[in-house]
Order: structure tokens, then C-alpha cells, then sequence
């Protein structure tokens, strides 16, 4: 089962938000799949698609995606100046026509290069292993869940057929003043 969450915590302590989601899971298989607030998917079949790409990949439980607007270079995908969300709707459903399931598994990438959080599906059981999402504020949950990943021996996998679009400071990035 996956379940499906917006965080978020009026102290901005994403990390605390997540963990207790993850506490709220029934079963050590389930799935928390968190999406940033500013972010959405934008194909019909995405929930069918995420329980297959599982399901195909049973040794991985952690996962990330494709979207326009992340500090993840090999997170990025399409324009990231475009706002028009039908382009990016027809993007999305061209990746998943084209890419479908595919994963790259992405664990290894150096320190520099940790993902972005802007989509993170994670099991239960890998949560537990991992020692749960640090609790210290609204940057870096996502980058230390990887670094712990990597450190574990855990995978993480990048849906390469699963790509959201992502707000993200209406493409200015420098914008940091919802974070204070």
C-alpha cells in the first residue's frame, strides 16, 4: 500500500513531520510516497505506475523522480523556464509512454550530487533501517536520507518514467522566503 502525504509542520521541521507520518504506516511493506506542496503529478495513471515500479523492483525502498525544477542535475528533466502546464502534462505522459518503469538505481552518487526531495517514496522497513529522516528543519531531510541510504547499503532508484512538475519559487531559485 502506498500512502500519499503533503507535509508539512508549522515549526518547519519537515524531518519531524515525516517521521511521524511514517510511524502512522500499518505495515513494515507499506510505502509513504511525500510530495512537496508546489509540486503535482501530472499523469492519470501515476499511482498505478508507482505500485508496478515496486513491485518490479522489490529489492529497492527508496525511490525519487524526474521533475523540471531541482538542484539534482540528474533529477532534471524538460524546461525549466516553462510554466505552462500543458506542456508539461504532454511531457509527462510522453515519459511515461517512453520510459514507463524504467529505474536507474542512483545510490551512489557523490556527496555533491544527493537528491532532491521534491518526491521521495520510501517503505516502511527501509525508514526503520535508516534510522528515519533527520529532525532539523526544511533543507537537507532529503539529501541526509540519502547520504543514510548509501551509508546502510539501501537503494535508491530514480523513476526515470515518472516525472512531476515542480513550482519550485516560481523558477527563482535564489527566493528562499518561505524557508524563514
Amino acid at each position: 500500500m502506498i500512502y500519499y502525504s503533503i507535509p508539512y509542520n508549522s515549526e518547519k521541521n519537515l524531518g519531524q513531520y515525516y517521521n511521524g507520518f511514517m510511524q502512522l504506516l500499518p505495515d513494515n511493506n507499506d510505502f509513504a510516497c511525500f510530495m512537496d506542496g508546489d509540486a503535482m503529478f501530472l499523469h492519470p495513471f501515476f499511482g498505478s505506475q508507482l505500485e508496478k515500479i515496486i513491485a518490479l523492483h522489490p529489492e529497492c525502498g527508496l525511490f525519487t523522480c524526474t521533475t523540471n525544477r531541482v538542484g539534482a542535475k540528474w533529477q532534471l528533466a524538460n524546461n525549466w523556464e516553462d510554466n505552462n502546464i500543458k506542456n508539461h502534462r504532454a511531457y509527462a505522459t510522453a515519459v511515461y509512454n517512453s520510459k514507463g518503469y524504467e529505474c536507474e538505481d542512483v545510490t551512489n552518487k557523490p556527496d555533491a550530487m544527493l537528491m532532491s526531495g521534491v518526491m521521495i517514496l520510501i517503505r516502511k522497513s527501509t525508514w526503520l533501517n535508516l534510522g528515519g529522516f533527520e529532525e532539523k528543519g526544511m533543507l537537507g531531510i532529503d539529501t541526509d536520507i540519502h547520504r543514510k541510504a548509501k551509508a546502510k547499503g539501501e537503494k535508491l532508484y530514480l523513476m526515470k518514467g515518472v516525472y512531476i512538475y515542480h513550482w519550485y519559487r516560481g523558477g527563482h531559485a535564489a527566493n528562499k522566503t518561505h524557508l524563514l
